[in-house]
């Protein structure tokens, strides 16, 4: 019988997280005889490649290209008619895939198809998770789409170098060729990552040019549709705003989080500082360019 989805995992320097994300995809409630399993090792430079070889996962290697680069490159060696992403830091629901294939097999679906993001564990200052629930995500870490549909919109923009944007701008480009369809029920859980604080502290400058380039890529590809997902009207709006919040950080908007976790929030402070400043020396720059 041929196989009907092909779940794409772009990795990178994320090894540790692996085992319990093949282990959620292996005990799917659906009969794997439907699915392959193809992960994308992005350039890892920690033992990605090892770890999904022990757990006899079949894994592309590619140099470091970012996801947009290494989504591509997985739906380019995929075989099945339907492809469904997610992202090495997260973990699916035990029916996610089923839901995926009824979709598609009775429900006729042609375009892609979105699910809600669950965070797990409780929020912290100085952590990373994604939450949304509901139409309108447009996440990449929980969408299915067919290889048809993934061709002809042209596949992820290879531009958008970071984690950014890269998802918001593939989703503006489908939705003029083909439906995004929101399924209830197609969750994906995505825990409550600690940050590192040196780590995260001294790439304050980084995050700022990165984020600043990625806001003026989606605004010069879709000038008109900008405000759709970034609900500002244009890429020096969201700047200004991104800068500000990062000015105040997020203690003032929950002061309890503040009292309950203060060595963390201050550390948090900190970096909030250091990408607001971050944020003003790359529009500095800009200007007297």
């Amino acid at each position: 019988m041929p196989k009907t989805i092909t779940v794409i995992v772009p990795t990178y320097n994320r090894a540790s997280l692996l085992e319990r994300l093949v282990d959620s995809l292996r005990r799917q409630s659906i009969d794997q005889v439907h699915v392959d399993l193809l992960f994308v090792n992005d350039g890892s430079m920690d033992n990605t490649e090892r770890v999904l070889k022990d757990l006899g996962i079949a894994c592309i290697t590619i140099p470091h290209a970012g996801p947009a680069g290494a989504r591509n490159a997985g739906a380019a060696a995929a075989q099945t008619p339907v492809l469904a992403f997610l992202d090495d830091d997260v973990y699916p629901d035990r029916d996610w895939l089923k839901i995926i294939y009824l979709a598609y097999q009775e429900g006729g679906l042609h375009g892609a198809i979105e699910g809600d993001v669950v965070s797990k564990g409780e929020p912290v200052p100085l952590s990373h998770t994604v939450l949304h629930q509901g139409p309108g995500g447009y996440l990449s870490c929980n969408f299915a789409i067919t290889k048809e549909t993934f061709e002809k919109t042209g596949g992820f923009d290879v531009f958008f170098k970071y984690p950014m944007n890269e998802d918001f701008d593939f989703f503006l480009r489908l939705k003029k060729r083909a439906p995004v369809t929101y399924v209830p029920g197609m969750v994906v859980f995505h825990p409550v990552y600690p940050r590192p604080f040196f780590k995260t502290l001294l790439s304050s400058f980084a995050f700022a040019r990165q984020t600043i380039s990625a806001e003026y890529l989606l605004n010069k590809n879709h000038p008109e549709a900008y405000r759709m997902v970034k609900f500002e009207p244009n890429a020096l709006a969201t700047i200004a705003r991104l800068s500000r919040n990062y000015f105040f950080h997020n203690v003032l908007k929950n002061p309890g989080m503040f009292f309950k976790h203060p060595i963390r929030a201050l550390m948090w402070a900190k970096i909030c500082f250091f990408r607001h400043l971050g944020f003003i020396y790359y529009r500095i720059r800009a200007y007297s360019g």
